[in-house]
């Protein structure tokens, strides 16, 4: 359990650092210019890189599933655009304060400035991915409708749900280095057992119906349904929001009890 002087804390820094977004912005700028240091192109390699791959696994893959390409290729490129933001998030989760460590000890700025911060270069990220998605509708003529409109509480209830699980993993990250590994292990099982390069309606009914058990597969579902014109299941958005409202419960228990431990665990 908090006390309501640990709880009073955790949302003045969570309130503090919220509020002073061109700062954690500013970090999560710097992290994807380090990585694309003296590129010509720089992060539209981020672009280009996916590009070439959704193309590869559409191209190959429908042949292997025998689908036609013109159904097939949109619905990989949204999976594997939105699979990437989903791990991604929760991949660097574990590492978040261990890589800021240059800043917790020289700058004194709220401890969550850094989740927000690891957050906001994934945003970048989806939005450089997205760009994608552009042609593809364009070359296949993919028709959007009404249904599109609900990517915007879907992404919403995700991108809550993300940062909540990166506030909880980035603290236990933190304290146990090796959880990284046993996270990266996760989602490694997860893709194949998540339908993102194959189709859910390729399973028998009886195996699919375990689906919602799958939190990669519910909000994946969640974010690729509107975008592919269609209506994710009522139950997936119960589930969605249940799994939401608990992680952000735990966040907010761990990031307040263990808030102050932060810098003596770098």
């Amino acid at each position: 359990m908090i006390t309501q002087i640990q709880a009073s804390k955790a949302v003045d820094d969570l309130s503090r650092a919220f509020a002073n977004w061109p700062i954690f912005l500013l970090i999560g700028l710097t992290g994807i210019k380090a990585r694309y240091r003296r590129s010509n192109i720089g992060q539209f390699w981020i672009t280009i890189s996916m590009s070439v791959t959704i193309v590869t696994i559409g191209i190959v893959w429908s042949y292997l599933w025998k689908i036609s390409i013109d159904d097939f290729l949109p619905y990989i490129a949204v999976s594997y655009i939105i699979w990437l933001y989903l791990t991604g998030v929760i991949a660097d989760g574990p590492t978040i304060f261990v890589s800021q460590a240059h800043y917790l000890r020289e700058i004194r700025l709220p401890k969550s400035t850094y989740l927000f911060a690891d957050l906001s270069k994934h945003l970048i990220i989806l939005g450089h991915n997205l760009l994608i998605l552009i042609p593809v509708y364009l070359f296949f003529d993919f028709p959007l409708n009404s249904q599109t409109l609900m990517v915007i509480p879907a992404f919403l209830l995700t991108t809550i749900a993300l940062l909540a699980v990166s506030m909880v993993v980035a603290v236990i990250g933190l304290r146990y280095r090796d959880v990284s590994s046993m996270v990266s292990s996760i989602i490694q099982i997860g893709f194949f057992v998540t339908p993102v390069i194959w189709k859910p309606d390729i399973m028998p009914p009886e195996i699919l119906r375990f689906m919602i058990f799958n939190p990669f597969a519910v909000f994946l579902e969640l974010l690729r349904a509107p975008l592919l014109g269609n209506a994710a299941p009522l139950l997936y958005w119960q589930v969605g929001a249940g799994i939401t409202l608990v992680g952000l419960a735990l966040a907010f228990l761990v990031f307040a009890r263990y808030r102050s431990r932060i810098t003596y665990w770098i």
